[in-house]
């Protein structure tokens, strides 16, 4: 049972990846996290359970935890699948219980707090983070398994029961028609797909648009993603509003489908200590649809080596008109060199890789006979 309190049920890592994978080697699967309604459905041979999400913040701690925790209790799974680090407690009590428990470590969640606002100031979020930080710690003496998003991770839980499974691309989402080489169109279009912020570079990606224009480069921005209304009021008011539209979410075909009618991507993060060290899955999607990226000048990033000729890098405070000048750069790129760039992808960063190790690291947990009991001493 996969378990989620603040990711969509259909998260790419926890459902098309991972659940998928572990089903399709012939393993029960269930993943059950927020939805809109209660609801239960089967895709890709895996039970997906909906569970109404919370009203708030508060309530995701505490009575969509309890539900999350009643549903595990009804359902008994052998193995539970946890990919928040506030449903550590949960999964504790789980424990206590006979469930094995598993613990997904999608980022380093201590560096992630400190760059989440909406906890308060930053004294607030450096207590928070420092908080998470010791529940990881003391969680990682009884739990059955860590699955690490990445290897930089690997120096804070023990290795004897940690993988690294990474994000890496799921080959069969991105059909052949969508990676072929595409015709020079008159205009370029831009495209973003994720959580739409400050921190993710929203002012950013606008004034790149503005600067093209204003270098009489005719430019237009796609957001493909979750915008909140004070978000969409300060687009309305950015000069460039008329050359960016919104989509919202869309299905993983339909977002295949923009980003292969595409010709630039963005990935402007803000260079928080979360995203200084972080591989977005993102960026291996532009490139594997035939796009170069124009990028946050980022340690990690720039540390990927086989990557570096898909990837345009402006500094976080780059000066005026960088961002316009990038996307006249980048627009020159050939076709060949675009599909060569593909191919790097399939062939080194492909989650097939990933997936045997995930199942192989399953089968070790389920036939593990030592019995690590739940302790916070």
């Amino acid at each position: 049972m996969h378990l989620t309190s603040a990711h969509s049920v259909t998260d790419t890592r926890i459902f098309v990846k991972e659940a998928t994978s572990l089903a399709e080697a012939g393993f029960r699967v269930a993943v059950a996290g927020p939805g809109d309604v209660n609801c239960q459905q089967t895709i890709n041979q895996v039970s997906v359970f909906s569970i109404e999400r919370p009203g708030g913040r508060f309530a995701r701690f505490s009575s969509f935890a309890l539900k999350l925790y009643r549903f595990c209790t009804r359902m008994n799974p052998r193995v539970v699948h946890i990919h928040d680090p506030d449903l550590l407690l949960l999964s504790w009590w789980l424990k206590r219980r006979g469930i094995k428990i598993v613990y997904d470590v999608h980022e380093d969640f201590p560096k992630a707090v400190l760059s989440r606002t909406w906890l308060g100031p930053a004294i607030a979020r450096r207590g928070t983070a420092k908080l998470v930080e010791m529940l990881e710690q003391s969680a990682a003496s009884w739990l059955d398994g860590i699955v690490l998003a990445d290897s930089q991770l690997a120096n804070r839980f023990p290795l004897d029961r940690s993988i690294v499974a990474r994000n890496y691309l799921s080959v069969s989402e991105w059909p052949t028609k969508f990676l072929a080489p595409k015709e020079e169109l008159s205009s370029l279009k831009c495209i973003y797909v994720g959580d739409i912020s400050e921190a993710r570079g929203l002012t950013r990606m606008c004034d790149a648009i503005q600067e093209a224009h204003e270098a009489g480069i005719p430019a237009t921005l796609e957001l493909v993603g979750h915008i909140n209304d004070s978000q969409i009021h300060s687009i309305s008011k950015h000069p460039a509003n008329r050359h960016i539209k919104l989509h919202g979410w869309g299905t993983r075909s339909e977002v295949a489908e923009k980003l292969a009618s595409s010709d630039i991507a963005f990935c402007l993060l803000e260079p928080t200590p979360a995203y200084r060290e972080a591989l977005p899955v993102k960026v291996l999607e532009y490139i594997a649809s035939g796009l170069i990226v124009i990028a946050t000048d980022l340690p990690r990033l720039r540390r990927e080596t086989l990557l570096k000729e898909a990837i345009h890098f402006v500094p976080w405070e780059a000066e005026s008109g960088s961002l316009g000048a990038a996307i006249a750069t980048v627009a020159s790129s050939s076709s060949a060199r675009k599909e060569h760039l593909k191919n790097v992808i399939i062939g080194h960063f492909n989650w097939s890789s990933e997936a045997t190790r995930l199942v192989e690291f399953y089968f070790s947990v389920l036939l593990n006979p030592q019995e690590r009991q739940p302790s916070f001493s």
